[in-house]
């Protein structure tokens, strides 16, 4: 049995894995070379192939500066993404091997084992969708609104000097889902965290004031619901944050009495670009402390948004939040978790 399980292996590798020199098998750039066609087109055939082969992995990247102005490698949509990754090891293939005038047995041997290495460089990136993120295009700004993270309610930062002496007043909203899109085995890389709220704003006798207003995303580890004033001795409560957080942005809102309504009713508006490492709020930016960010991997419990905030100003200041609207913009891809 084995000996003739031998010789068939032989008869069906000599048939295959034919000696280059032993018959008139050829690849395709010596089969166009062989027509004159031009090298120079040969030589634009596999760059383009090598670009291509390169985007899933470079989209996305800066690759220099011209002045200020970044130079930066286009993404491309997430099923691009995955007609790429599929094609080209099989493009790759047919160009390398001596397919022309060879047997149709050697021919599909050779498309099957292009077509199984193209299988597995997928099942690759399912298995460690982090790869895919910096390549692809953000896909999710209208799938992830959280529009009334809280309603019927409203978020207090103050700090007061009454009757029961000094105290600062902080909040930190319940963790929020990103929703039952983000499931296990997703990955997701945060691009842009909008947030808006009406409120008002007690400045005191000052002619402006400001406070701090934090948004976190991951998946473990949040602190529970806050909302509460503590005496000024405990002051380290309020700046309590959530620990090793994968997005983190920290700005100070400044809050002039000229941009104020009747009413001392305010807008807030705070946009966190983790993207290009910035910031922007109304009435105005007084100071961003912190944008930072890691791709989140879901592999257990749900990615969730919290925001916090609190003041320590010296004057006695209150700011109120009522209803916060969040929108996340961001790129996302899941694959399979085994």
């Amino acid at each position: 049995m084995k000996q003739l399980a031998c010789r068939i292996w032989k008869r069906v590798s000599s048939r295959i894995f034919v000696p280059l020199s032993a018959g008139p098998q050829q690849n395709v750039l010596e089969w166009l070379s062989a027509r004159r066609f031009p090298d120079s087109s040969l030589t634009l055939i596999i760059t383009f192939l090598g670009a291509m082969t390169l985007a899933p992995y470079l989209g996305g990247r800066t690759i220099w500066f011209v002045g200020t102005s970044a130079v930066t490698i286009p993404p491309v949509t997430p099923s691009f993404f995955w007609i790429i990754v599929f094609a080209t090891p099989i493009c790759w293939c047919l160009l390398g091997a001596r397919l022309i005038h060879a047997s149709p047995l050697r021919v599909s041997c050779f498309l099957l084992a292009a077509v199984s290495l193209s299988l597995l460089v997928v099942a690759g990136h399912k298995r460690y969708p982090v790869i895919a993120l910096g390549a692809i295009t953000p896909d999710f700004d209208n799938s992830y609104q959280v529009e009334f993270l809280e309603t019927q309610r409203y978020w207090l930062m103050a700090h007061r000097i009454d009757s029961n002496a000094e105290r600062y007043c902080h909040f930190k909203t319940r963790p929020i889902s990103l929703g039952t899109h983000v499931h296990q085995g997703c990955a997701v890389r945060i691009d842009k965290i909008d947030l808006e709220a009406v409120g008002y704003a007690e400045l005191g006798g000052e002619s402006f004031a400001g406070f701090d207003l934090e948004v976190y995303v991951g998946t473990t580890n949040f602190p529970s619901e806050t909302s509460e004033c503590v005496s000024a001795r405990e002051w380290q409560r309020v700046v309590q944050r959530p620990p090793n957080k994968e997005v983190e942005g920290r700005i100070v809102v400044e809050v002039q009495r000229t941009a104020l309504m009747p009413g001392n009713v305010a807008k807030y508006v705070a946009s966190y670009d983790f993207a290009n490492k910035s910031a922007t709020a109304r009435p105005t930016l007084q100071w961003t402390k912190l944008i930072s960010r890691r791709d989140i991997l879901v592999t257990g419990q749900d990615a969730k948004l919290q925001v916090a905030g609190w003041t320590l100003w010296g004057t006695p200041v209150i700011f109120q939040l009522n209803s916060i609207s969040a929108r996340v913009t961001g790129r996302l891809e899941c694959g399979f978790w085994f």
